[in-house]
């Protein structure tokens, strides 16, 4: 058994062959210090520069401003910019962002829906609006994904539980983010130590896992280590629907609401580590 790994960058890549991008608050085209370009725009464009270069194809979904911006651009080799309408073409408030949310999460699942079946392998939202329109491509395409933020406290545990497949902050290396995206393409979750920590000492203080059964504990500890409903059943030779099974009793006497909840709480009372397969 091994603990959280800290750095990959020696390691040969095994991500995805494509992956989603999504920048709903900024273009990634946009010159960064001018309009609400920054950061940001900066942090997207080199990640996914970053995965390009690990034979990653990366596609950038944005909001088109102008009426000249082309629908498809090439960033770079690997990296395209697709840039749908969704509200004015103008530079908006960020106070008026999330009224184009559902016009956006329409583009994007329209422009997959256009394409060859499984086009993407994985979905990488930027910032919380982006979190958003990556949990409903989540769960129409069932691939992972992977959010990263720019502001935390309830919008993090919303991505969360909402489905992301591990959390990445926002001054993350680059070893990190591949990292993140290496293990949520495998199915696996990655939390930042400091986010895992947070979340933690929220989790259902006192209840703990007494109230639990040993098959229970055995799910619940399966989980945590990241494994497949499927992976469970063969592992603990049962059925996938008597592991769901389980996986709700165990929610339901935890007073929990997701698989992530109950997976940082299994590696909080020691049932299991984070990432241990």
């Amino acid at each position: 058994m091994t603990g959280l790994v800290t750095s990959v960058s020696t390691l040969p890549f095994s991500g995805p062959r494509r992956i989603a991008s999504l920048s709903v608050h900024t273009s990634p085209l946009d010159q960064p210090g001018t309009g609400d370009a920054g950061g940001l725009n900066v942090y997207v464009v080199e990640v996914a520069k970053r995965l390009a270069e690990l034979g990653t194809e990366v596609e950038i979904f944005t909001r088109a401003v102008c009426r000249d911006t082309p629908p498809l651009a090439e960033l770079v080799p690997g990296v395209l910019v697709r840039s749908v309408v969704a509200g004015p073409f103008e530079e908006m408030d960020k106070t008026d962002l999330p009224g184009q949310v559902c016009q956006f999460t329409l583009e994007v699942l329209r422009a997959e829906a256009a394409a060859e079946p499984g086009k993407y392998d994985l979905v990488h939202a930027h910032y919380w609006l982006s979190g958003k329109v990556g949990a409903a491509a989540k769960e129409r395409w069932g691939v992972p994904l992977v959010q990263s933020m720019h502001t935390l406290g309830k919008v993090k545990n919303a991505a969360l539980a909402a489905g992301a497949a591990g959390y990445v902050l926002k001054d993350a290396t680059p070893d990190q983010v591949e990292q993140a995206i290496r293990l949520a393409a495998h199915g696996d979750m990655y939390l930042d130590p400091a986010v895992a920590g947070g979340l933690t000492s929220r989790l259902v203080a006192g209840t703990g896992l007494a109230a639990l059964t040993e098959q229970e504990r055995n799910v619940l500890a399966l989980v945590a280590q990241g494994l497949s409903n499927r992976e469970i059943g063969t592992r603990l030779h049962i059925s996938e629907s008597t592991v769901r099974s389980h996986m709700s009793s165990v929610l339901a006497k935890l007073n929990l609401t997701s698989r992530t909840q109950a997976a940082l709480l299994a590696v909080r009372e020691g049932l299991a580590r984070l990432n241990q397969r």
